[in-house]
């Protein structure tokens, strides 16, 4: 696979989109029904919903098969009649790479990479385009004018740390929450001065230890984030352009957003579970994951 991938690099370019999505099973009564009706057993939607979690997975429990298949079915119908449809929610796709896998819990899930259309290169084209285009489709805040959207985002694109998290034993969180926050999108790319590292370290460290005492019933804006921690607007920009070891964007999000994933409206809409929507920074990285 990675040298057709390959050979799609020379033919299209780099990648724009990496998306990767889960199943969210319990919290799609459809395949509750399914698998009821195999048993002979009709329940409405508010049935379903109204089901404990323990009976909803005996019920997801006594048909795996199908439960894999009808997710699957889902993915299959999410890429045939939106993303690749005429309504272009990530932009016109030109191709994609695709890999499903099973988790743990026994449902797939799945990772691909998008060439769209007419999509900025990244050190080709200018910061500005490419951070506007990543804003265009890349969401990664709580809307206020979507009601739909906002429940979908707060009860799915919401990040809470569980034993996974710690996977690697030398992070927190090997997802990288919480998130920065930062008032507009930015890249960070790596300085050619190491000193530049050493600086930036210790500015954005300040405000990860204010980021990390942040609590839902006090909630600070940008301004008294950074005041709290003494570092001015211009010094934690230029801080969130210094990175480490790769070249990296980080979304514009308040305070308020720093524990939400990125997230496609239209998708997530459709999906109704959770997803990960990124430009890609690394071509290489990239590859090896798919």
């Amino acid at each position: 696979m990675h040298l057709d991938m390959l050979a799609k690099l020379r033919q299209y370019g780099p990648y724009t989109f990496f998306i990767s999505a889960s199943a969210a099973e319990f919290h799609l009564p459809e395949i509750i029904q399914i698998v009821g009706k195999q048993y002979g057993q009709s329940f409405t939607e508010e049935q379903v919903n109204g089901m404990d979690w323990q009976t909803k997975r005996s019920w997801l429990q006594r048909n795996p098969v199908t439960v894999a298949r009808h997710i699957d079915y889902i993915f299959e119908q999410l890429w045939g009649k939106v993303i690749l449809s005429g309504a272009h929610p990530v932009g016109q796709v030109l191709n994609f790479d695709i890999r499903k896998e099973m988790q743990g819990r026994g449902t797939a899930h799945f990772h691909s990479a998008l060439h769209v259309q007419n999509a900025p290169k990244l050190d080709v084209d200018p910061d500005e385009s490419f951070t506007s285009f990543a804003d265009k489709f890349i969401k990664c805040t709580l809307p206020d004018d979507d009601s739909e959207i906002f429940s979908l985002v707060n009860t799915r694109q919401r990040h809470h740390h569980t034993r996974t998290c710690k996977k690697n034993v030398c992070v927190i969180c090997r997802f990288g929450f919480p998130r920065p926050p930062s008032n507009k999108t930015v890249i960070a790319r790596v300085p050619d001065n190491s000193d530049d590292k050493a600086v930036a370290s210790t500015i954005l460290t300040k405000v990860y230890k204010a980021v990390a005492g942040i609590t839902t019933d006090n909630i600070p804006s940008m301004e008294q984030l950074l005041k709290q921690v003494n570092v001015s607007p211009d010094q934690y920009e230029w801080a969130l352009k210094v990175a480490h070891r790769r070249t990296y964007i980080v979304m514009k999000r308040s305070p308020a957003d720093v524990n939400i994933n990125n997230y496609n409206p239209v998708l997530l809409k459709c999906l109704r579970s959770n997803m990960d929507i990124q430009m890609i920074t690394s071509i290489w990285a990239c590859i090896a994951y798919i």
